[in-house]
Formats: C-alpha cells, structure tokens, sequence
C-alpha cells in the first residue's frame, strides 16, 4: 500500500450490514522496513485499515470482503469499525484521535490512514521533505507524521507508551 517501485490496482468490496462498495485505488507494493504496528499516512488508499483487532472500540464482523493489493494478492475483510489513536500534534503534545470507518484487515502488513478519508471528513492534510500534518477545519494540528526517507512513507509520531496519561474528559477527541 506504499510508494515504492510497483504500481498496481486496487478494488475494495465490502458487504453485510454497510452497503457494497467498490473503489478504485492506485496503491504501490509494499516494501521491508514497515512497521508492523506503525500507521502510515497512505494517499492511495480509500479507507482507513488496521491489522490489529484490539485496536476497535466498536467492531462489526458483519462487514465482509476483500481488498485487492499490488500484484493481484487479495486480503480478507473481517470487520468493520472505530477506534482510538493517541497522536502527537504540532506542540509534541499527545492527542486522541477517534479514528472512523476503518477496516480491519487481518493479513494486512501495517496500519494505514487514508488521506481520502481524512479529507473526506473536512481534514486537510500537507506534505513536505519533513512530513505530513493533519489539519482541522480551524487551523490547528491534529496529528503529525515523519517522513521515512529510505521509502517515501509518512509514519504518524505517536508518544512513547510511558509519557502517554490520560486526557481529561473536557480535551477535544478529532474525529477522522
């Protein structure tokens, strides 16, 4: 799902209890070095994927299908849902972010944020030589990725477990 040196198709179809979507996606072959548990700020992609289960909050397992990936491989979606992500914003402070309609994709090799879907919901995302940011609607930084130079990736700057405390009910939650 990375920027690498192969290009290829991608149709995304998931069916149960969401409506039948087909997307076309031009996604590029994943390459070593990814992060398994990292999540990457993907401009391919058309939907928010995780391979990780104990990421959800809230997880339908009515949503089925298959993503089709570079080379013609196709994983199977198990589920679909919402979850949390503890990011870092432009002060380095952590923020939590209720992360929406994202696809659990078990065989999936990371995690990917889809910046299609971040727009889709009044996000504006910038890149440049140094990362990528993720922007509300008000001008402040909801979460900051870094550039990976050996690929081309946007891996998004999460604390490190033991700084993270918990927010106060009274912090704003983005939802992307």
């Amino acid at each position: 799902m990375f920027k690498s040196k192969r290009q290829s198709t991608v149709h995304e179809t998931v069916s149960g209890n969401v409506n039948v979507a087909v997307h076309d996606h031009t996604c590029f072959k994943m390459s070593h070095g990814v992060e398994r548990d990292a999540w990457y700020i993907d401009s391919a992609a058309t939907s928010h994927m995780t391979h990780d289960k104990s990421f959800f909050k809230q997880l339908d397992t009515n949503a089925q299908g298959q993503v089709t990936v570079a080379g013609g491989g196709r994983l199977r979606v198990k589920g679909r849902g919402h979850g949390e992500l503890v990011c870092i914003d432009n002060n380095g402070m952590p923020n939590s972010a209720d992360v929406q309609d994202v696809l659990f994709v078990p065989d999936l090799d990371t995690n990917l944020l889809s910046v299609k879907r971040l727009i889709r919901k009044g996000l504006k995302v910038t890149f440049d030589q140094s990362g990528c940011k993720i922007i509300r609607n008000d001008g402040s930084v909801a979460a900051t990725a870094s550039a990976t130079h050996a690929e081309d990736l946007y891996k998004l700057d999460k604390p490190e477990a033991a700084l993270l405390t918990r927010k106060s009910e009274s912090e704003e939650c983005v939802h992307i």
